[in-house]
C-alpha cells in the first residue's frame, strides 16, 4: 500500500522546521532555556527563537517553567519520550523470552503491539527451519485475522472493541478470514474465554499461529506473543505446548514491566 506524505515545499517552511528541531534538540543539553540564552546557544535571532518557543509551547511540546520566563519540555514531548522508553523496555525484556521459546519450539516467535487499529511487529525471532513463517520489525497487520491480530484485539477494553467492529477496517485474505462484525464478535468472545488466540489459514493458506496477551495492570493486553508455523507442525499437543510456553513468557514479561495480571470481564456478548 502506497501512502503520500506532505512535506514543506517552500524553503522558508523547511527552514522553520529545521529551527524547531534545533530548539527541541537543545533540551537534550539542559532542562530549561530562556529565549535569550537559547538564541545565543543556537546562534539564532532572539525574536525567531521566542516565536518558535511560544509556538512549540502552544502544541504541548514545550511548557513555561512556573515563576520564570524559561521553557521546559511539555506534556506531549514527555509522553512521546515515555512511549519510546516503554517500547524499548518491552522489546529489551521480551527478547530473551522470544529466544527461549524459539530454541525450544524451533518455530517463529513474534512480539506484537497495537498501533491504532493495526498490529505492529515489535520484534521477531525466525524459525531455523527451511519452511517457516517470517515477520519483520515494523511490519503491520490487520486485527481481525491471524493470531497476532486477534491476540491484540480480543483483550482490549470493550470501548476499543466496539469502535473497531464499527470501523469497517476488517480485511479479507482467504476464505478463512472473518470479516463480518457479528461473526468476528463471536470469535473474539471465544478467544477471550480461551485466554489465547489461534488461527489457521486466515491470512496465508497452510499457516497456523497461536498467541497470548501480555496483560497490563488495567486488565487489557499491552502486547501479544505469537508463535507461527506451517499448519502441519502446529497441531494437537504441539499447539498446546506452545500456548503453555507463550503464557509463561507473557506472565513473566508483564511482571518484569511491573504489571499485575488481571483478566478482564467481557461485555462483548451483551
Amino acid at each position: 500500500m502506497n501512502q503520500s506524505f506532505e512535506f514543506p515545499q517552500r524553503d522558508g517552511e523547511l527552514k522553520t522546521v529545521g529551527r524547531a528541531i534545533q530548539v527541541l534538540s537543545a533540551f537534550l543539553n539542559q532542562d530549561a532555556w530562556g529565549a535569550s540564552a537559547l538564541a545565543r546557544h543556537l546562534g539564532l535571532n532572539k525574536t525567531i527563537v521566542h516565536r518558535l518557543l511560544t509556538t512549540l509551547a502552544a502544541t504541548g511540546m514545550l511548557a513555561t517553567e512556573p515563576g520564570t520566563a524559561n521553557y521546559t519540555l511539555g506534556p506531549l514531548a514527555l509522553r512521546l519520550g515515555q512511549q519510546a522508553a516503554d517500547a524499548d523496555a518491552l522489546v529489551r525484556l521480551a527478547r530473551p523470552m522470544l529466544d527461549e521459546i524459539g530454541r525450544i519450539t524451533k518455530e517463529t516467535v513474534t512480539l506484537a503491539v497495537l498501533r491504532g487499529f493495526e498490529g505492529l511487529c515489535a520484534d521477531s525471532v525466525d524459525s531455523p527451519q527451511a519452511m517457516r513463517m517470517t515477520f519483520y520489525r515494523g511490519e503491520r497487520f490487520p486485527l481481525n485475522a491471524g493470531a497476532l491480530g486477534k491476540a491484540l484485539l480480543a483483550f482490549q477494553d470493550d470501548i476499543f472493541l466496539d469502535a473497531y467492529l464499527a470501523s469497517g477496517l476488517a480485511q479479507s485474505f482467504t476464505p478463512g478470514t472473518i470479516v463480518d462484525p457479528v461473526k468476528l464478535r463471536a470469535e473474539l468472545i471465544r478467544t477471550r474465554c480461551a485466554g489465547h488466540a489461534d488461527s489457521e489459514g486466515e491470512i496465508t493458506a497452510g499457516a497456523r499461529s497461536v498467541g497470548v496477551p501480555v496483560w497490563g495492570s488495567t486488565g487489557t493486553g499491552i502486547a501479544a506473543i505469537i508463535l507461527s508455523a506451517p499448519s502441519f507442525r502446529l497441531q494437537g499437543r504441539a499447539a498446546e505446548e506452545a500456548i503453555t510456553l507463550l503464557r509463561s513468557a507473557a506472565d513473566r514479561l508483564a511482571a518484569a514491566l511491573g504489571h499485575t495480571r488481571v483478566r478482564p470481564e467481557s461485555k462483548l456478548a451483551s
